[in-house]
């Protein structure tokens, strides 16, 4: 994982596609998140880019979707 030059954001593994993960999340989840691939062409697929700029509750409840979005996923790939 890479580090990010600021505070409020940091870069994550995602899956295979950034950019089709962000979509579907924000599609399902109502919670934007920005492709990895807008800040590195070459590896950004793999990664997610998140930033917390918002109330605590309201980012609470961001991760709360983004985690049962990603429990789906798995359920549906078992």
């Amino acid at each position: 994982m890479r580090k990010s030059d600021s505070r409020n954001t940091c870069l994550l593994v995602v899956i295979d596609n950034s950019i089709e993960f962000a979509r579907d999340l924000l599609n399902k989840t109502g919670v934007a998140t920005t492709p990895g691939a807008d800040f590195d062409p070459v590896d950004g697929l793999r990664y997610l880019r998140l930033s917390f700029a918002g109330a605590t509750p309201a980012m609470h409840e961001a991760v709360r979707r983004i985690s049962q979005f990603v429990a789906d996923l798995r359920s549906d790939a078992a």
